[in-house]
């Protein structure tokens, strides 16, 4: 089994957060951040938007580029900047509950993906969140109860995918909980945080969610929401349980077609 470091924030990865952001760039912002780390370079925010729009007039401080921005949008850039440098890289849906194409991995699964990536240096994290884009560059985990000596974790059981803290001797401590496990985002937005912590468990709830209902990563406070007719949001009293099964409060599209949440986890490797 391989053991992983109770906590971790990767300098590389944070030195590299493109901030601040235009207004409507947290997509691209992201993407020049992730790929200076994979590449060790220092691609500006513009020189990125004149190599993905060459044909761009408006000025990019003013443009919206949120409709162009997608999760397969930003893959097929970051393809786009790998070939402009003549460099090697790949990406992949790393974890994402809804829509045609969701992933086949467990909750548990995909969780031991993201602390394997965050261990790993030529990988980075792109976390789709409520109408935003941002970058997970560490993560914490705690345990249940102070003075216990443990500096690493393990997955392990039967799947291989149960998280474990390890004792200072080695043994396997205790399972941890999924409220105790804290992803570390960063943002590129000029107005907000530049860092945030959210829970594994707040993550999974917002990937899960269907719409109309959601969960906003930046205000996580304000708990579960519902998209009005006027396109903003509102807090809601509901059991996030109903909101995920099939057939309840779930926003369809012409055709009778269930629209699936657009929120997951992008990985990216430099190879």
């Amino acid at each position: 089994m391989e053991r992983y470091p109770r906590q971790r924030l990767d300098d590389g990865r944070w030195q590299c957060v493109a901030r601040p952001q235009y207004r409507y760039s947290c997509a691209i912002s992201c993407l020049v951040s992730i790929f200076n780390h994979l590449f060790n370079r220092d691609m500006t925010l513009d020189e990125c938007i004149a190599i993905l729009f060459p044909d761009l007039k408006e000025d990019p401080r003013h443009y919206d580029f949120g409709p162009q921005a997608s999760n397969s949008a930003v893959q097929s850039w970051f393809k786009t900047l790998c070939t402009h440098y003549g460099l090697s890289g790949t990406s992949c849906t790393m974890y994402k509950e809804q829509g045609r194409t969701r992933t086949a991995c467990s909750k548990q699964e995909a969780l031991k993906n993201i602390i394997s990536a965050l261990n790993t240096p030529r990988c980075a994290l792109l976390y789709h969140c409520l109408n935003h884009y941002c970058i997970i560059v560490g993560y914490i985990i705690s345990p249940s109860t102070p003075n216990r000596p443990s500096n690493h974790c393990v997955f392990s059981g039967d799947d291989g995918c149960t998280l474990k803290l390890l004792c200072a001797d080695g043994t396997e401590a205790e399972d941890v909980d999924d409220s105790n496990i804290w992803l570390i985002v960063a943002d590129c937005g000029k107005g907000t945080a530049p860092l945030r912590s959210l829970t594994w468990e707040f993550v999974h709830k917002d990937i899960s969610t269907r719409p109309p209902y959601a969960y906003n990563a930046r205000c996580p406070e304000r708990g579960l929401l519902r998209k009005t007719e006027s396109k903003g949001y509102i807090p809601v009293e509901i059991d996030s349980v109903l909101v995920n099964n099939t057939g309840v409060s779930t926003c369809v599209r012409s055709g009778g077609v269930i629209k699936g949440s657009s929120h997951c986890i992008i990985g990216f490797v430099g190879d």
